[in-house]
């Protein structure tokens, strides 16, 4: 059974990760690129402890399961 997008560990640092980028929080903390590194190893790390698929969108009436 596949869980909703938003209660995807990856999906919520990819998003922190985007914010960070676009609001330039962390320039002149860290240097450029460095993101970039952080947020590939993150993404390695939570596809290691991921068990199942994510989804977007259910078939109305169905918010249970996902069906491919």
């Amino acid at each position: 059974m596949s869980k909703s997008l938003f209660t995807s560990k990856a999906f919520w640092v990819n998003c922190l990760a985007m914010a960070i980028e676009v609001t330039g929080a962390l320039s002149g903390v860290i240097p450029p690129g460095a993101l970039t590194l952080v947020l590939a190893g993150l993404n390695v790390a939570i596809r290691v402890v991921t068990t199942g698929p994510v989804h977007v969108l259910t078939r109305a009436g169905n918010n249970d399961e996902c069906d491919n």
